[in-house]
């Protein structure tokens, strides 16, 4: 569907979930939180790169297949992103998304009267990969991110989960007092 977004929401369970709080819990929060986003952000940007690692060569293939003359952009911009939500949570994405190029100088003003640079106009990079993802009337879909998730899914929490215990635990190990 090329109009609107369909987003799949995959629940998941992680064993050991009430270890790893409380080890969350007695940590320093200067450890386990930052601007990088700590621990637990290091721990999901492991596991999204499992996922990241099988999709990104069939993105390529994807390009290839329709005998697309690429300039390499897609692929240059298809990368690992934190992002935060409104609600202070944060979640990692693997997205082909590209900052909208600004057109030097030049502002657009809204109808409430507040002005906000302007932006060029054409196919985005985040575009371009919906419609390799899902297909559009001229282009059959190859579904490149939605077999990369289905095949990787669940490594890629096993993999997240034992970057958490095993990161936690170091920092633990490290600043926690020793029980006598």
């Amino acid at each position: 569907m090329m109009g609107g977004h369909l987003m799949a929401k995959t629940v998941v369970n992680i064993h050991g979930a009430d270890r790893i709080m409380k080890l969350l819990r007695e940590l320093p929060k200067s450890l386990t939180t930052g601007k990088a986003g700590g621990v637990p952000a290091k721990a999901l940007r492991k596991g999204a790169k499992v996922i990241y690692d099988y999709e990104k060569p069939l993105l390529e293939r994807a390009i290839d297949e329709d005998g697309d003359e690429s300039s390499g952009l897609l692929v240059k911009n298809f990368k690992i992103r934190r992002k935060k939500t409104t609600k202070n949570q944060e979640h990692m994405t693997i997205s082909a998304g590209n900052a909208e190029d600004k057109v030097a100088g030049e502002t657009v003003t809204a109808k409430n009267g507040k002005t906000r640079p302007a932006y060029k106009k054409g196919a985005t990079t985040r575009l371009n990969a919906a419609r390799l993802e899902y297909g559009t009337e001229h282009q059959r879909a190859h579904g490149f991110a939605r077999k990369a998730f289905a095949a990787k899914a669940a490594e890629a929490i096993h993999t997240t989960e034992q970057a958490l215990l095993t990161d936690l635990e170091k920092i633990a190990k490290k600043h926690m007092p020793k029980a006598k």
